[in-house]
C-alpha cells in the first residue's frame, strides 16, 4: 500500500519570506524597466521652464517646525538646513557656488502683517527713495502695485548664491541660498576665501585665481544672537579647491560639482535658469 504524504504546514513565516521575495523581485524588474524608459522617453525641458529651488536654514518661528501648520515637516527642529524642493532635511550640507549677487528687496514690516512687496530693486532705486535705517537696511514707502495705495516698507540688502549643493540624501542638484542681515557673514567668508585663494599652476608657474565654482564648502548652522535677539546661522567651511593640498580633486562628486556649477552660471547669466523667489525669507 502506498502511504498517503501529507504537505508540511505552511507557516506565517514562509509565507512573509516569499511575499517579501516576490516584492523584491517585482521591484527589481520596475528598476530595470525605468533604467530602459529613462533613456527612451527622457521628457526634455527648457531651462527657462524650470526653477532653483532654495535651501534655508529653519528658526524658532519657521512654519515647518510648527504641528499646526500645513507646512510642518515631521522630525523638523529650529537650525536644520532645509531643501525647499524636497522638504529635506539636514545638518549639513556640500556647496559649490556658481554666481553671487546682492539684491534689494522690500518687506512689509512685522507689525503691519509682513510679507514681501517687491524682490527687484535696484541700488540706485533704493538710495533715491528711501532712507537708511542700519547698514543694509532702509525704510520708508512705495506701491506694491500701481492700483494700490503706498505703503511702509523695509529694504534689506541680501547677498544670494547660486550653485549645486549636496546633502545626505539628495543631490547635486541646482540650489539658491540667500544670506540676509543676520547672514551676511556667512556671505563675507565665502566670498573673501574666493578672492584670496591663489593657485600655483606647475605647469607654466602662473598663479591662478580660481573662478568661484572650482571651490566646495561645507555649511552647518550654528547659535548666533545680537540685539536681544537669536538666530540660527550660517557656518562655512572651505573644503577646498582643486591644486591645494586637500587632494579634494580625487574625489569624484568634486569633479561633477564643478561641471553642473559651471554650466548653472552660464545658464543663469543668461537668463535661462531663475531662483524661485516664493520661498525668500527677509
Amino acid at each position: 500500500m502506498t502511504k498517503k504524504t501529507t504537505p508540511a504546514a505552511t507557516t506565517g513565516k514562509d509565507v512573509a519570506v516569499r511575499s517579501d521575495t516576490g516584492t523584491a523581485l517585482a521591484v527589481a524588474g520596475l528598476m530595470d524597466s525605468m533604467e530602459a524608459d529613462a533613456e527612451q522617453y527622457r521628457q526634455v525641458f527648457d531651462r527657462d521652464m524650470l526653477t532653483i529651488p532654495r535651501i534655508k536654514i529653519l528658526q524658532d518661528l519657521s512654519p515647518e517646525v510648527k504641528e499646526t501648520k500645513a507646512e510642518y515637516i515631521p522630525g523638523a527642529r529650529p537650525g536644520m538646513i532645509c531643501n525647499e524642493q524636497n522638504n529635506k532635511l539636514d545638518s549639513e550640507i556640500l556647496f559649490v557656488p556658481s554666481t553671487f549677487v546682492v539684491r534689494y528687496i522690500a518687506w512689509r514690516p512685522r507689525r503691519d502683517g509682513g510679507g514681501l512687496v517687491d524682490p527687484n530693486l535696484t541700488l540706485q532705486e533704493v538710495e533715491e527713495n528711501f532712507q537708511p535705517d542700519g547698514i543694509g537696511s532702509w525704510i520708508g514707502m512705495m506701491k506694491p502695485s500701481a492700483n494700490e495705495d503706498a505703503v511702509r516698507v523695509e529694504v534689506a540688502q541680501t547677498p544670494e548664491y547660486t550653485g549645486y549643493a549636496m546633502g545626505k540624501n539628495w543631490g547635486p542638484m541646482p540650489v539658491a541660498i540667500s544670506m540676509p542681515s543676520t547672514k551676511v557673514k556667512a556671505a563675507r567668508k565665502i566670498n573673501t576665501t574666493v578672492e584670496l585663494t591663489r593657485i600655483l599652476n606647475k605647469k607654466t608657474g602662473n598663479k591662478i585665481r580660481p573662478p568661484m565654482f572650482y571651490h566646495q564648502f561645507k555649511l552647518t548652522t550654528g547659535l548666533e544672537s545680537g540685539n536681544e535677539n537669536e538666530w540660527h546661522g550660517f557656518v562655512i567651511q572651505h573644503l577646498g579647491v582643486a591644486g591645494d593640498d586637500s587632494g579634494i580633486e580625487n574625489d569624484p562628486v568634486y569633479l561633477e560639482m564643478i561641471q553642473l556649477a559651471k554650466q548653472l552660471k552660464v545658464d543663469v547669466e543668461a537668463g535661462r535658469a531663475k531662483v524661485d523667489d516664493s520661498g525668500l525669507e527677509k
